[in-house]
């Protein structure tokens, strides 16, 4: 389908105080495509100006939410905004009680989340303005309705918030811990593209301190060690067998620590007319170097138990559906 475009509105529309028109934004099918930036890797002209504040309700789109959280942030403030919509934690509420040594990380991921530590002191207005002039990738503007398709997605789930660079820079304890990453969306052959932040392109991965355990990812020889388990299996038992697990956002089930989130703020493509947007992950988003560790720290936590389990040869209680999947 064509790309949806924003046009103005009626005269009705709202002014700004100083009484200058502000258009306010509506969707429709155009009949030609939506202009693109003529150099896609920079935004410095982009978007013309005046911008379009997202101040009232739009069709059920991203702008939608948008406006929402927008105006949440203006009544309740960011703690209480990340809060009411990142809502119940994916942990066990007695996740501290578990008989593992690595508990009490556990417990601090639901409680507070992944801290997100740097190396490097804030960034200065002049660095922010020139990376939101800098804008995303190539690929993300290439990949515009997609990618605002896949946000929508996030923001309805409550993995990710989009809000205008001009809220934020409102809110003196956001704009000191705000960086800027780029957005990019990776092509993948026979399948759906793929969104990914470019942590590193600023440099963002390089400045952050290592604090999630390094041990707790097994990378490398998967295929060998996979084999060997194979050929040392007591045939009596029977053929191998083996099943894998795709976890569903998988690195979405991780809250960021609430104060930290504007560390990994996104720089995302605008459409025609609208003000420049930051998206902010509320869990582990892909891309930045913490979030492996931290989501495998989680991962093999469960591997632990599961094996201990097995070895003490430990009977699960019967499945709600089992009855049902068996019919």
């Amino acid at each position: 389908p064509a790309p949806f475009a924003y046009t103005e509105a009626s005269p009705a529309a709202p002014q700004a105080v100083d009484g200058t028109f502000q258009p306010v934004a509506k969707r429709q099918r155009p009949n030609k495509p939506v202009i693109r930036p003529t150099d896609p890797t920079s935004v410095t002209a982009w978007p013309p100006q005046p911008p379009m504040f997202l101040t009232t309700e739009q069709s059920d789109d991203l702008g939608t939410y948008i406006t929402r959280d927008s105006l949440r942030l203006e009544d309740v403030g960011f703690e209480q905004l990340v809060n009411e919509r990142r809502q119940r934690s994916d942990f066990h509420p007695k996740v501290k009680t578990l008989r593992h040594k690595a508990a009490r990380l556990l417990n601090h991921l639901k409680k507070r989340g992944a801290s997100v530590i740097l190396s490097t002191p804030p960034w200065t207005d002049q660095q922010r303005t020139e990376t939101m002039r800098r804008g995303p990738h190539k690929s993300a503007v290439e990949y515009v309705d997609f990618l605002r398709d896949e946000l929508l997605d996030f923001v309805k789930k409550g993995f990710w918030m989009v809000l205008p660079y001009r809220l934020l820079k409102k809110h003196k304890h956001l704009i000191q811990n705000l960086r800027i990453s780029p957005m990019g969306v990776v092509p993948q052959r026979a399948r759906r593209p793929r969104i990914i932040v470019d942590n590193s392109f600023f440099g963002l991965n390089d400045e952050t301190v290592r604090m999630a355990p390094r041990e707790a990812m097994q990378f490398g020889k998967a295929l060998q060690r996979i084999l060997q388990t194979i050929v040392d299996a007591n045939p009596d038992h029977g053929p191998v067998q083996l099943i894998k697990v795709d976890i569903s956002d998988g690195f979405y089930r991780i809250w960021l620590n609430l104060h930290d989130i504007p560390k990994l703020a996104v720089s995302l493509p605008p459409l025609l007319g609208e003000e420049p947007l930051l998206a902010l992950p509320l869990v582990l988003p892909m891309g930045w170097t913490e979030s492996p560790p931290n989501f495998c720290t989680a991962t093999e936590i469960i591997a632990d138990g599961t094996n201990w389990r097995l070895v003490n040869h430990w009977t699960p209680p019967p499945h709600r559906l089992e009855e049902l999947a068996d019919s």
